[in-house]
């Protein structure tokens, strides 16, 4: 494969789990600094940027 690859995963709610999203990204080897996560609500457009 050429270059590299970046994901995104996002869970809505600080008591949900990423790590099914984040098991499903290593398999489509995803390097673990090309991850980004994010734990925030939908409804709160006000976002910190990354």
């Amino acid at each position: 494969m050429f270059g590299q690859l970046y994901a995104y995963a996002r869970v809505s709610t600080q008591v949900q789990n990423k790590t099914r999203q984040l098991l499903a990204l290593r398999k489509f080897s995803v390097s673990e600094g090309n991850i980004i996560v994010e734990k925030q609500s939908g409804k709160n457009f006000a976002r910190s940027c990354f």
